[in-house]
């Protein structure tokens, strides 16, 4: 059976700072990125790592108004040999929070690096090592979970794998689709025990979860756990056909296991 990938980076990370806990590779109508998070958002100490990539042949340009003031470009030293500049603005505010790098790839192509949350002494020095040890090119991470079959007229509408890195190997997948040009639907998969089922429509009390089962996601949703995996399905607008219901979205949900040696690229049928 041929399939389809869903998920395509524009590039991957190689060094990242032992401070880093998780890598997220997201899709979807804004384009494609690769995040490296550095802490809980919100949390003191947090920050994170954008990466993305300007179409092949553009040459970008610095906007001549960022934030309140006017944009600037800042030379910044070579990142394996190619031309690299610094995207910062008169506006201090900007100045201050965000670290905007930019720098030709060994296949031409531009990309930028977004920085935040860094000590003032690895503002330039970090980046710039990120930004050295990126493998440029298109790239696809395989993927813990598959559809079985797709109804008529379904698209995917966005993607994201995310992993935590430097400590237990924790993950989330997630496809979004669209039914019918109406339909939202999320499938995903991450680590789960027990066999437990959570119907449609179920009410969640606040309860205190018992050990071995899965708390519910908020509704309306459809879970199921074997093997370690939990698939669940939730919708944003709900569907009224016999194929749009959850329990038949959730029945197309295949897991591949916890073994990332067991997962593929190839997520559509």
């Amino acid at each position: 059976m041929t399939r389809r990938t869903v998920l395509t980076a524009p590039a991957r990370f190689g060094w990242l700072p032992d401070s880093v806990t998780a890598v997220e590779y997201r899709s979807g109508a804004g384009g494609s990125d690769v995040v490296a998070e550095v802490g809980a958002a919100g949390s003191a100490g947090w920050g994170q790592f954008v990466l993305t990539a300007f179409p092949e042949g553009v040459t970008p340009d610095v906007d001549p108004l960022i934030g309140t003031g006017d944009g600037q470009r800042i030379a910044a030293p070579p990142v394996n040999g190619q031309e690299a500049y610094w995207v910062s603005s008169s506006d201090p505010a900007f100045a201050a929070r965000m670290d905007l790098l930019r720098f030709r790839g060994a296949d031409g192509i531009w990309y930028q690096l977004d920085s935040s949350g860094l000590a003032e002494a690895d503002r330039q020095s970090v980046p710039l090592r990120i930004a050295a040890g990126v493998v440029v090119g298109r790239y696809a991470p395989a993927m813990p979970l598959a559809l079985s079959s797709l109804p008529a007229d379904t698209v995917v509408t966005r993607a994201s794998l995310r992993r935590t890195v430097n400590g237990q190997d924790l993950w989330r997948a997630e496809v979004g689709l669209q039914q019918h040009g109406s339909h939202d639907v999320t499938v995903s998969a991450e680590p789960g025990g027990g066999d437990a089922y959570v119907p449609p429509n179920s009410q969640s009390t606040g309860e205190a979860v018992p050990p071995g089962s899965v708390a519910p996601m908020p509704d309306p949703a459809a879970c199921s756990s074997g093997g370690g995996v939990r698939r669940c399905v939730r919708e944003v607008q709900p569907g009224s056909d016999a194929d749009a219901s959850l329990t038949v979205w959730l029945d197309r949900v295949v897991s591949r296991g916890t073994d990332d040696a067991g997962w593929s690229v190839d997520v559509l049928p």
